[in-house]
């Protein structure tokens, strides 16, 4: 700033400096305490964000830091200014833009080889989705290699996480056999192994699995497994058996030091009766457990936790909890950064003046998630498909993407957020019995933030049809969603105003069009090979264009690399052997995923617009993958055989109208 002013470095600092404490001084505005249940409110013990430096540095007082010492930034930066001015104009503008040039692509092709109006039309809605699909796909490559990443403020809590900053990580998970709960067991005390801190302490949030009754005779006893395992992990390092190192014991008892015996909880709920699923089940599932626990924590009255092991004293000075799966791994020192970045003056929630919506700030950071290692190496499906999936049209992750142009990332379930700010954010917007994923949902209200320096580590499916039955899970969430594109909704009040933004209701409608585009892409090929004009290859081509883009940018990205830095040809070949394996399976795999997508789609409204019940119809990783361990061919073919029919039958057609 300094260099494109009349002002020295020092200068600007100063007035920076300046600004902050006008807003810190007496009569300056505070974050008001705003209560959100009986025995808690959000309390912020730092003035109001324009009170901090970073403000008028890295956020929105910059403009006000710029305009006082005489700013004026190069062309490229008021260019790029300009462009970010109005990112939700310039992201979907962009991409509509792009759309109809490939759509009047298409029909123009179409005309000159002699379509009739009727395969104008066919081929405008089928090419709708091809030309938002590559549309997006450019759109998003430009803003990632165009627009530099910036990384969320962070407090330096490099010498332990200070007082006030209590943290709860938390593993919402079933009770179904003993072996997974050895399994969690585990895991709890890796968490701790590679996160101890005074001010943080571990949880098991269980319920029992979906049952006929209210009890089954493997309960009591998988209770008390729980109960004693959780109490055998207290016993082991309740006296500090592994003492903290001494770089991290700056804060070495925090508010509560002699209850730091005890960092290991569980909290288990029974059963309720689900009149809309017709099963006994914990309420709302992972929700119900998240939210159940932020009223235990809050104090906001009774929940359905009936067991509790460890000592409760502690559970009102909880301020932040991270969640996690029960395959995800937290690598050591993750917890630490996570709680320094939520706990950072400009990442504090700030709600309008309604007192719902968060207009700055986060009540959640979602950290970036990859891959274990020992997980993509389990099967030879796992090594082929677990590395970058640029060519997975669905699941395909784009949240930098939303972080980078609006400065809100997509929420995946897991993440750290504060608890008072987060359930503040959420109070009344859900219906029971209606949101089968709910992350998006939670991140959109409570404004989420990627923190893409923060990285998780999870499992990855070891068999293609463990895969393919997660991916019908997650479509038929997406589309529990539909209701949210609308003017109109139903929460928990009733009918209200939808106050989603206009990029938070295309994240909604970004989803169920992924989930189309595989049988529209499916559709498109065999109406360019059985009636629409112009050349067959030609349109398994453009059918083929949207999973293959980002192998061809790869590509052209090593290649230019290869040739900076001399590396033979050879290597660039290698390079591209595991993608092009992925894309061609991807292909064999497209009837199959098809008329998987249709089926989870159509079950999904059937149950939303007319049955309206089974909505949180759902069975863990862990039990599909179970479920396939025995007879897994005879149940591979049984799912698979109606897209080979439909395959053969394809093909048969193809053979008889294109005998050439």
């Amino acid at each position: 700033m300094a260099r494109h002013s009349a002002f020295s470095e020092e200068q600007v600092a100063l007035a920076a400096v300046e600004f902050a404490r006008r807003e810190s001084g007496p009569g300056s505005s505070k974050v008001p305490n705003v209560p959100v249940g009986a025995g808690r409110s959000v309390e912020d013990k730092f003035p109001a964000r324009k009170a901090h430096v970073g403000f008028y540095l890295v956020d929105a007082g910059r403009a006000t830091l710029e305009a006082s010492i005489g700013y004026q930034p190069g062309l490229n930066v008021r260019v790029r200014r300009a462009l970010l001015a109005s990112p939700t104009a310039t992201y979907l503008g962009s991409i509509a833009i792009l759309s109809v040039l490939f759509v009047l692509g298409l029909l123009t092709y179409v005309t000159l080889s002699g379509g009739s109006p009727a395969q104008l039309i066919i081929v405008g809605v089928l090419g709708f989705g091809l030309a938002l699909e590559a549309a997006i796909t450019i759109v998003h490559w430009n803003v990632t290699h165009r627009i530099q990443p910036q990384s969320l403020p962070r407090m330096d809590f490099s010498e332990g996480i200070p007082p006030g900053n209590r943290t709860m990580v938390v593993v919402p998970t079933l009770l179904e056999s003993a072996e997974e709960l050895n399994h969690l067991l585990q895991e709890l005390e890796l968490y701790y192994l590679s996160n101890p801190d005074p001010q943080l302490t571990y949880a098991l949030l269980t319920d029992f699995g979906d049952a006929p009754t209210h009890s089954m005779p493997e309960d009591e006893e998988l209770l008390a497994l729980a109960s004693a395992g959780i109490e055998n992990l207290n016993q082991k390092y309740g006296a500090n058996a592994v003492p903290v190192p001494a770089t991290q014991s700056r804060f070495p008892h925090g508010t509560r030091g002699a209850q730091q015996a005890a960092p290991f909880y569980l909290f288990h709920r029974q059963r309720q009766w689900n009149q809309s699923e017709g099963v006994w089940m914990g309420w709302e599932r992972k929700r119900g457990k998240l939210a159940d626990f932020n009223r235990l924590l809050l104090n906001l009255g009774g929940t359905a936790y009936t067991t509790q092991v460890g000592d409760a004293s502690i559970l009102p000075d909880i301020k932040y909890v991270i969640t996690l799966d029960a395959d995800t791994s937290l690598p050591q020192g993750g917890a630490n950064r996570l709680i320094a970045t939520l706990a950072h003056p400009l990442n504090h929630a700030e709600f309008a003046a309604d007192g719902r919506s968060v207009v700055a700030g986060y009540t959640v950071l979602q950290p970036r998630v990859d891959i274990k290692p020992t997980s993509a190496n389990r099967s030879l499906f796992s090594q082929i498909f677990a590395g970058n999936a640029g060519f997975d049209l669905y699941s395909f992750a784009v949240s930098d993407v939303y972080q980078d142009l609006f400065g809100e990332g997509s929420y995946v379930g897991k993440g750290i957020y504060d608890v008072a700010a987060f359930e503040r954010s959420l109070a009344g917007q859900v219906r029971q019995n209606t949101l089968l994923s709910h992350d998006l949902f939670e991140g959109i209200y409570g404004r989420a933030a990627l923190v893409t320096d923060i990285t998780l580590y999870e499992e990855y499916p070891w068999r293609y049809m463990v895969y393919a039955r997660r991916l019908r899970r997650w479509i038929r969430g997406d589309w529990q969603l539909l209701p949210w594109l609308f003017p109109i909704v139903h929460n928990e009040k009733g009918l209200a105003l939808n106050r989603l933004s206009i990029i938070n209701i295309w994240k909604v409608f970004d989803n169920l069009r992924r989930s189309l585009l595989p049988p529209t892409l499916l559709a498109l090929f065999a109406a360019g090979w059985l009636f629409l004009p112009g050349s067959p290859p030609v349109w398994t081509v453009l059918v083929l264009l949207p999973s293959a883009m980002p192998i061809v940018a790869q590509t052209v990205q090593d290649g230019r690399h290869s040739l900076r830095s001399g590396l033979p040809l050879k290597q660039l070949l290698k390079s591209i052997q595991l993608p092009l394996k992925r894309w061609t399976l991807a292909i064999i795999f497209l009837p199959y995923e098809a008329l998987l997508m249709l089926g989870a789609i159509g079950t999904t409204l059937i149950r939303l617009l007319i049955a309206r019940k089974n909505l949180l119809q759902w069975t863990t990783a862990a039990n599909t993958s179970r479920s396939l361990r025995s007879n897994a061919h005879y149940e591979i073919w049984g799912e698979m055989a109606a897209s080979l029919v439909l395959t053969v039958l394809l093909g048969i057609s193809i053979a008889i109208l294109n005998p050439n």
